[in-house]
């Protein structure tokens, strides 16, 4: 559409991401959510569509809602994607691609407590998947919170949430990183006992 200088509004991206996320592709989902958050004012247009959904009585969808709470995150705009979230748990279900949003945001502004506290209610609403975590759990360790970001490995293990070689590899980089080498040994060791080398 854009090499023909067509440009997609806030309708498009929100059904091509509502496609990415049915088929499991959290990552894609954010990524093009990103692109459509960089041109300028789409927050601002975002907000606009919601505000007149509301008033016309149309019910937006999860696909809205992440859009519009991954927009807040983006600008920083914390509290007001806390309490969009509030009132997406109020009207539909909230999915991987809300909290994985979320705990990016609150992780970013070294918010992890926050971070924490969405992990948590994710583990509640039984959205601990594999992949899902791949995506979140680093950014405890780029906020400079290995203990939360091991908690969440642990969380994992225990929820029977198989950890696969990309979440042992962001655990391993993720304390080499932050200087925990001797942790680094020992999950290393519990990964290789895993991989049977």
């Amino acid at each position: 559409m854009e090499a023909e200088k067509l440009e997609p509004d806030v309708v498009i991206y929100n059904t091509v991401i509502d496609g990415l996320c049915k088929y499991r592709h959290p990552d894609d989902a954010l990524d093009l959510f990103n692109e459509m958050e960089n041109k300028e004012g789409k927050l601002l247009e975002a907000e606009k569509l919601y505000e007149e959904m509301i008033k016309r009585s149309i019910a937006p969808d999860i696909v809205t809602y992440n859009s519009l709470i991954n927009g807040f995150c983006m600008q920083s705009r914390l509290d007001e994607a806390k309490q969009m979230f509030e009132m997406v748990s109020k009207g539909c279900l909230p999915d991987v691609v809300t909290y994985n949003t979320l705990i990016n945001g609150f992780c970013k502004s070294k918010r992890v407590e926050m971070a924490w506290n969405s992990f948590v209610r994710c583990l509640k609403e039984d959205w601990l998947e594999t992949q899902s975590l791949t995506h979140s759990y680093p950014r405890f360790f780029q906020a400079g919170d290995c203990e939360s970001a091991q908690q969440v490995f642990k969380q994992m293990v225990s929820a029977d949430v198989p950890p696969d070689i990309w979440t042992y590899n962001i655990l391993l980089d993720g304390l080499c990183k932050n200087g925990k080498l001797e942790k680094h040994w020992s999950y290393s060791r519990i990964c290789k006992r895993v991989n049977g080398t």
